[in-house]
Formats: C-alpha cells, sequence, structure tokens
C-alpha cells in the first residue's frame, strides 16, 4: 500500500507556489478569474480586438439579429439575403482578411456567448473531431445547400427556422466545450473561409500590431489554432487527407449547386431571374420532379445526389492533374539518388500546395461566375463588367500571391519577426518586407562574423609577432571603431584568444 502511494506521489509534477497563492492571485487562478469575467471585456477580448473592429462587431450582431424579421416580414428579404448579403461575404473574407472577418461574424460571436455571460464551456474537441473536422464541415455545407435547394432559397420561415437552428447549435456549444471550437471544428463556413484565403502572409511589420482573431485568454481549444497564426496550421495540416478531400470537392459543389438549377428548370431564367428567391411554397415542392430529365427522382433526392456527383467529379479531376503534375514534377528524379527521397518530398508538398491554390481560385471564380447576378443584372451593363473584373482581378491577384508561396518563406518570416523585436543594427530596416528583413540581417551578421574574423586574426599575429602585449591592446581602440566591434566582442575575442594560446 505504501508503494503505490509513493508511486502516486512521484507522478505529481512540481508546483512553484504562484504569487498570491490561497488569494485567487496566482497565475492559473488569475487566468480562470479572467475566463469568468464575461460582460463587455470579454466582448472586447480583455481590450485586445482593434475598437473599430469590435464596433464592427456590433453592427453584425444587429444585423444578424434583424435578419429573422427581415425574412419574415418584408417581400424581398430572401433575395436580399441570398443575392447581395451571402454574395458579398467571400469577397469580403478575400479583400479585408480571415481574421477580420472572425473577429466580426456573428455567428462566431454567438459561439462564444458562454464566456461572455462568464460561463465558459470547459471541454476540448477529441482526437477523432481534431483530425477529422475538415470531412464535418463540409458534410454540412453539403446539408446546408441541399436545404437550401430543396426549402430555404425561397420560404423565409425554412431559412429563418434554419438559421436559427444553427444559431441554438453554436450557442450550446459555447456553454460546453472551450475558445472557439464552433468556429475551429464544427462551422461549414470555417472551411470556406480557408479555402478562399489560406495561406494568409503575416501583417507587415510597419503595421500597428499584428492583427489576429485570438481569444484572450486563450484556452488551447485547437491545436496551430487558426485565429493565432493561420498559415501555420496551413502548413502543418496541408498534407491531411481531409484537407485533401475536402478542397479538392468544394469547387465542384460550387458548380453542382448552381448547375441545379438548370438541372431542375431546364432553363438558366430559374436562376439568373431570381425567381427561385419568392418561391415561398419550395419546401411543399421537395417530392416534385428533381430532374427535367428523370421527373421520377423528387427534389429531396436529386438536389443533394447531384451536390455528391459534382463534388465527386471535382474530387476525381484535381486527383488526377495532382497525380499528373507530381509525375512531371519528378520525372528527372533519379531513384538511386542520394537526396531522392527528400527531393519527392519537396516536390509532392510543393504540388499539394499548388493544387489546394488551384482548388481555391477555381471555386472562387465559379461562385461569382452565379453568385449575385440576379441582382447584379438588374444594374447597368458598366456596373456588372466592373463588378466581374474586380473579382477576376483581386482572385487572380490572391492565386499568384498563393502560387510562390512555400513553408520556407514562411519560416524566414516568423524569423524575422523575431529578429525586429530584438534588431541590433541601430536604424530600422530600409524595408518592410520580412523575407527582406530576413536576407538583410543574414548578410549583416555574415559581415560582422568577417569583420570579428578579422580583427581576431589581427590580434593574434599582433602579439605572436610581439608588437603588443595583452597590457597594451588599448592601442587597437581605433581599429576596433573602424570594424565596428563592440567591447562585449573584444572581451569575448580576447577570452577566446586566452584559452586558445
Amino acid at each position: 500500500m505504501a508503494t503505490a502511494e509513493a508511486k502516486r506521489e512521484k507522478k505529481k509534477l512540481p508546483v512553484v507556489d504562484a504569487p498570491g497563492k490561497g488569494t485567487g492571485k496566482g497565475t492559473g487562478s488569475g487566468k480562470k478569474d479572467k475566463l469568468k469575467q464575461g460582460g463587455w471585456s470579454a466582448f472586447t477580448d480583455n481590450g485586445a480586438a482593434p475598437k473599430f473592429l469590435v464596433g464592427f462587431r456590433l453592427v453584425m450582431c444587429v444585423a444578424l439579429a434583424t435578419t429573422f424579421p427581415v425574412l419574415l416580414g418584408i417581400e424581398h428579404g430572401n433575395r436580399i439575403l441570398w443575392t447581395m448579403c451571402i454574395a458579398a461575404l467571400p469577397f469580403f473574407w478575400t479583400v479585408a482578411g480571415y481574421h477580420v472577418w472572425r473577429r466580426v461574424c456573428p455567428l462566431a460571436v454567438v459561439g462564444q456567448v458562454g464566456r461572455l455571460v462568464g460561463r465558459p464551456g470547459a471541454r476540448k474537441a477529441g482526437d477523432w473531431l481534431s483530425k477529422n473536422y475538415l470531412y464535418v464541415q463540409l458534410g454540412l455545407m453539403w446539408v446546408g445547400l441541399s436545404m437550401r435547394l430543396i426549402a430555404t432559397n425561397g420560404s423565409g420561415t425554412w431559412v429563418a427556422g434554419f438559421l436559427g437552428v444553427v444559431a441554438v447549435v453554436a450557442l450550446t456549444i459555447s456553454f460546453a466545450y472551450a475558445g472557439k471550437t464552433w468556429c475551429n471544428y464544427i462551422c461549414p463556413v470555417g472551411l470556406v473561409e480557408k479555402i478562399y484565403t489560406e495561406p494568409a502572409p503575416a501583417a507587415r511589420p510597419s503595421d500597428a500590431g499584428r492583427v489576429n482573431s485570438q481569444c484572450a485568454p486563450c484556452v488551447a481549444c485547437k491545436k496551430h489554432c487558426p485565429d493565432i497564426d493561420l498559415e501555420q496550421g496551413y502548413w502543418k495540416e496541408m498534407q491531411e487527407t481531409p484537407r485533401r478531400v475536402a478542397y479538392f470537392a468544394w469547387p465542384g459543389l460550387v458548380v453542382g449547386f448552381y448547375v441545379y438549377y438548370w438541372l431542375v428548370a431546364h432553363t438558366w431564367d430559374y436562376y439568373f431571374t431570381g425567381a427561385w428567391t419568392y418561391e415561398k411554397d419550395l419546401p411543399s415542392k421537395m417530392f416534385d420532379a428533381g430532374f427535367w430529365f428523370a421527373t421520377s427522382v423528387p427534389r429531396v433526392i436529386a438536389a443533394p445526389l447531384s451536390l455528391i456527383v459534382f463534388g465527386a467529379a471535382s474530387f476525381l479531376i484535381a486527383s488526377t492533374i495532382e497525380k499528373l503534375a507530381l509525375a512531371y514534377a519528378t520525372r528527372k528524379l533519379a531513384p538511386d539518388a542520394k537526396d531522392a527521397k527528400q527531393d519527392r518530398e519537396e516536390a509532392t508538398i510543393r504540388v499539394r500546395h499548388r493544387m489546394l491554390a488551384v482548388c481555391g481560385f477555381a471555386a472562387f471564380n465559379a461562385f461569382y461566375f452565379f453568385a449575385g447576378q440576379p441582382t447584379l443584372r438588374r444594374l447597368p451593363a458598366w456596373v456588372v463588367t466592373g463588378w466581374g473584373a474586380l473579382v477576376v482581378f483581386s482572385s487572380a491577384a490572391i492565386f499568384f500571391r498563393r502560387w510562390g508561396r512555400k513553408e520556407a518563406d514562411y519560416v524566414q518570416e516568423k524569423f524575422a519577426e523575431k529578429i525586429l523585436k530584438k534588431w541590433e543594427w541601430g536604424e530600422a530596416p530600409p524595408s518592410d518586407n520580412l523575407q527582406d528583413i530576413y536576407l538583410l540581417h543574414t548578410e549583416r551578421t555574415k559581415q560582422r562574423e568577417a569583420r570579428l574574423r578579422a580583427y581576431k586574426e589581427t590580434v593574434r599575429e599582433l602579439v605572436a609577432d610581439g608588437t603588443v602585449t595583452r597590457g597594451e591592446l588599448v592601442i587597437l581602440d581605433s581599429l576596433r571603431a573602424q570594424l565596428g566591434v563592440t567591447d562585449k566582442e573584444h572581451q569575448k575575442v580576447i577570452a577566446e584568444l586566452s584559452d586558445e594560446e
């Protein structure tokens, strides 16, 4: 019995008594106090959220609350929601940035209500969900798109009820699970946010602080949290199968969703006129003909089936292209070469990254080929053309930025951020580009090491020739000044020479 008790004692980690232990002022209890603080402090992430984003968050919360009466009481409520509000969101994410949207998303606020009222959940997502959350988000997005085609497109009552159910689920999760579990693991929109914005380079060092969407305090609800560092999470998870499946299938789901309007009506006018936004009796038609060419298949089956077929086709096409691209990239690698394995791994990562970028680009442009068009086509032609050009230009700029991006670039920039915090070269960096800062620091470090080597060898030769003794090294002050050798570096050189000689 005593032996078992001793074993249990050994498993305990030594804990240093924090200041104020027993009074609630220690580190652990202080964090718990912050988590339970709630109110305005929690809404502003303990003051970490910029004021303009806090204001925007308030506006978006009011907008979500007013969505329900708009849908139920205004004739054009569904048209405003689907062809204007929802259609504008992806463009806003890509232009304003991932972290801005994560701070102002009203459903994200609902998913944090537990923290806002001082009763945050404490559970963490299990291993299965942590590994397969992209499957969950993709599946829920498929359900949501299917619901649109079956019921919520035209019925204000159904779409209000659907949004209400989503809000209740997010609210429940906020009381049961810690941090941003809803946003990171469940919310289907989280998948689309990543597809259209990853990888996003860090903010420029000249910005007034790096704006992310991290909770304050952080409760470590997700490994490689995208709210802290989106790009880190991307590179860490890029090779995982769920990401490959979700990204490769998404362009097909987008195309399949809009093509279904033609498959059910046999005319594109059904979609582009926006007639579907006024079908208040759409839920009653779920057992009507789902295809114009196969009237025996009900809509409730035809709509989700179409999304599955198009998603599967998209995945197969992207997988085939990836396979061919990888074969082309590794065609000259000799299997018995010394670095063949490493070169193949690098080629695999490069091809996978570029395929993810291609899928994001294709899905974004396919979405905007259709999204918003029923309302845009009522405007002057120059507005439609200008909007199309803006979408293509923005998506192309993002695509080319992503295409050439490498994990090594990310690592260099993170290193440069650390360098900036301890900048030792006097004047401010001549460039805000983090890669330029990294290269400048590397070059100046090499120059300093070369100067120190030259200084050290000069001192060594002078002492060896008897020109100067240890007590006469003050003569070298002018040489030190010319070479930019500091007193600390001088002492280090002398200590090294003392040890060597």
